[in-house]
């Protein structure tokens, strides 16, 4: 089997789920799992009234939520853009062969 044919074989069922099912419902579950990850880590351990030494606690949650949502926004541009890699060497290969 040469290298052409692995891919087809590997890429072929992820052609098939579609560019909806692959980037954004599974980014969807991402964020889903961040947001439980986060309301355990809260709920474990509050933020306190001095966080890194500031007098708010907000600015303390202001950023863990800008970390959560930069982590949600790279895995989804990850997935997006290894979708158009995948999609475009499968067109690729595809017409090649017809």
């Amino acid at each position: 089997m040469d290298d052409n044919e692995k891919f087809i074989s590997k890429w072929k069922p992820i052609h098939d789920k579609t560019m909806f099912k692959y980037v954004i419902r599974d980014s969807l579950i991402c964020l889903l799992i961040l947001i439980l990850a986060t309301i355990i880590i809260l709920w474990i351990d509050p933020l306190s009234s001095s966080v890194n030494g500031l007098a708010d606690g907000r600015a303390g949650m202001n950023g863990f939520i800008l970390s959560n949502v930069s982590l949600f926004l790279a895995f989804t541009l990850g997935r997006a853009v290894k979708w158009f890699r995948g999609e475009r060497r499968f067109k690729k290969i595809v017409n090649k062969e017809y």
